[in-house]
């Protein structure tokens, strides 16, 4: 059966680093839904309730199911865009479905943030932070104190349950 994992939070949290480690990890194969690359590099496309990012990832998540073992979508995906896609998932997968979510302080997304290769501006952070975004079904939160390398481990654990 296919494991469907959510990965959640601010932008320059460590989601994507921890997205893209996991998918190099995961034994099978593994398809890794980016929230920015469908929306912003394939689409172009405004990140609003109407937003055609969101058929575009079901449709990418659902192509997944049936074809990989497991399906990583990751991204801000703010509760106010995305709640009833995510929702959506949710009811579709149920048991099959792991949502994490990034619960980091500003000053940890900075500090991760300015790691990146190409990071983003502090103004750039600070006009798309969005504190607490959470759905109130997260299987796992990370904090401050878990490392990249915990945030992964955990996961994978999960998945391969």
């Amino acid at each position: 059966m296919v494991k469907i994992l959510i990965i959640r939070g601010n932008s320059g949290c460590g989601k994507s680093s921890c997205a893209q480690r996991l998918r190099q990890q995961l034994p099978g194969q593994t398809l890794l839904v980016s929230q920015d690359v469908v929306r912003r590099e394939m689409l172009a496309a405004n990140d609003h309730v109407k937003t055609p990012a969101i058929p575009l990832m079901k449709n990418l998540v659902s192509w997944g199911s049936t074809h990989a073992q497991t399906v990583i979508l990751e991204g801000i995906l703010k509760r106010q865009v995305y709640q009833d896609f995510l929702i959506e998932l949710r009811r579709e997968f149920q048991s099959d479905l792991i949502s994490a979510y990034f619960d980091v302080s500003f000053g940890t997304t900075e500090r991760r943030n300015r790691e990146k290769l190409y990071p983003f501006s502090h103004d750039q952070l600070v006009s798309w932070w969005q504190p607490a975004d959470l759905l109130g079904d997260e299987t796992l939160i990370f904090t401050d104190q878990d490392s990249l390398n915990t945030c992964v481990t955990k996961l994978r654990q999960l998945l391969m349950a």
